[in-house]
């Protein structure tokens, strides 16, 4: 299977099979091996693809050191085989037969046209039997002759019964053609063979906005279009020219994305900042009503009051916090504790 690689058949089931690097394992000799759990050649080149694909993250991420070889063979083996659906088909791996299919499933009447049912073919006679033997030379020889009889009538039959069936066969084939004719007329274009044509454009259009266009390709080739050298060479170099301005517009866009994201960030910050001291404001608010109609003391261990607000919760917390707006209040708060007290000692 020199056109198919990596993939052998043990019995009737497809392998993938396929040696680690030297920097993988660190020695040489180690394979890798998983079932494509199929008998078909074609399914098999379609998992196949999907194998190495997997197989190529699966090296890159080991090399990288971002996941260990243990885990890698685990995504490895869950990438490479879909377990939801381990007889996996080819026809699933078509946009267009399974843009044609899910076309199909909606309709609600087959737009198939059917074909005059077959007539039915008359059997051919069985065959004569062959006599009893017998040791008697002459009963042997007229047991011949009427044998011989027997099969050429037998033969005469069955050239009869063909010539029927042939007659039937071929009025059947003239009436199908005909009324074949007439219903695809009536019927028009297929649904399905334009759903297949519209998803395989599709995935070429996409293939080249993505792909194609990015490397200065086009879409089409100058024989669809009717192109002479010139003009073909014209375009050739306008595509050139758009995949180096595609490139700067890209690299452009990325900078925008970065400024935005930064000044997005800044401004994030600000109002945290901005929320932060308005909640602050709000507890000294508090904090200074109830001082004043003596439910509430501070000390330097903390703050001793009647409903707490959150903001002094999170300075004085297990976990305080040490923003500079936090700061800058506790240090008001303990200010105030200072005076607060100095005013409650009495004076000799």
């Amino acid at each position: 299977m020199g056109h198919l690689n990596h993939v052998t058949r043990r019995g009737a089931v497809y392998v993938w099979r396929r040696r680690l690097p030297r920097e993988v394992t660190g020695k040489t000799g180690d394979f890798v091996q998983v079932s494509l759990k199929t008998k078909k050649l074609s399914t098999a080149k379609a998992v196949a693809v999907l194998v190495n694909l997997n197989f190529a993250t699966f090296i890159s991420r080991v090399k990288s050191n971002r996941i260990t070889r243990a885990e890698g063979f685990v995504h490895f083996h869950i990438l490479a085989i879909n377990t939801s659906d381990p007889k996996l088909d080819a026809n699933k791996l078509h946009a267009g037969k399974m843009a044609a299919a899910k076309l199909r499933e909606e309709l609600d009447t087959p737009t198939a046209v059917s074909s005059v049912p077959k007539p039915i073919l008359e059997k051919r006679p069985n065959k004569p039997k062959q006599p009893r033997p017998s040791k008697n030379r002459e009963t042997q020889k007229k047991n011949k002759i009427k044998r011989e009889a027997q099969l050429a009538a037998w033969e005469l039959q069955c050239r009869e019964v063909v010539s029927r069936n042939a007659v039937l066969t071929e009025e059947w084939e003239a009436e199908n053609g005909e009324h074949l004719q007439v219903a695809r007329k009536a019927r028009g274009p297929i649904p399905e063979k334009q759903a297949y044509t519209t998803a395989l454009k599709q995935l070429q259009d996409r293939y080249h906005e993505k792909v194609g266009k990015p490397c200065g390709l086009l879409r089409d080739g100058p024989r669809k279009q009717r192109l002479s050298t010139q003009q073909y060479k014209a375009q050739k170099a306008t595509a050139q020219k758009l995949k180096t301005s595609i490139k700067d517009v890209e690299r452009r866009l990325a900078r925008a994305e970065d400024d935005a994201g930064y000044a997005l960030d800044a401004k994030e910050r600000y109002l945290q900042k901005e929320a932060e001291l308005d909640a602050g404001v709000a507890a000294m608010d508090v904090l200074v009503t109830q001082i004043a109609s003596g439910h509430a003391d501070v000390t330097d261990n903390g703050i001793t009051m009647t409903d707490m607000p959150p903001f002094f919760e999170r300075l004085f917390g297990v976990k305080p916090s040490n923003t500079k707006i936090a700061n800058l209040f506790r240090k008001i708060i303990r200010v105030i504790g200072r005076a607060h007290g100095r005013e409650q000692t009495p004076t000799l």
